[in-house]
């Protein structure tokens, strides 16, 4: 924490509004090791940290990231396999997604309680938007399994 202090403290004496980022895909191993997000307990583990980190920098960080693409970490850690905890099953992807959620949750109430008036919350999903190349009925179909 006196690094991300000392972070702080520069970006603000340079003039710049820090927005803190609490969660990016970096869950600590000994919570992995009791199963991650799959597990509710880690949601009070996450307030918990969310906790300390807020009475440290609350009085001098107004703008919180909860997450940053809970999908990526539910969906691609747990579904698809390609990112930490490597797995690939969809009832643990849809816990962990739920998990997260709820964690984002009580996060935010955590931040407005530790926080001054003007504390802003959010969390970051990433979203793109698709456009089909043309208008045949091929691309139309690929840019609907995208998503756009």
């Amino acid at each position: 924490m006196d690094f991300h202090e000392r972070l702080v403290d520069a970006l603000l004496a340079a003039g710049i509004k820090p927005f803190a980022t609490l969660y990016h895909w970096d869950l600590p191993q000994k919570l992995q090791d009791i199963g991650g997000w799959t597990n509710r307990d880690v949601t009070a583990d996450f307030e918990a940290y969310v906790d300390a980190v807020s009475r440290r920098l609350g009085d001098r960080v107004c703008n919180w990231i909860t997450h940053n693409e809970p999908s990526v970490a539910a969906l691609v850690g747990h579904l698809y396999g390609d990112h930490a905890p490597g797995l690939r099953d969809l009832k643990t992807a849809l816990q962990a997604a739920h998990h997260i959620l709820l964690s984002h949750g009580r996060a935010v109430a955590v931040l407005r309680a530790n926080g001054e008036r003007k504390t802003r919350v959010g969390i970051i999903h990433g979203l793109e938007w698709v456009n089909p190349f043309t208008q045949s009925d091929e691309d139309l179909a690929a840019a609907r399994r995208h998503g756009g």
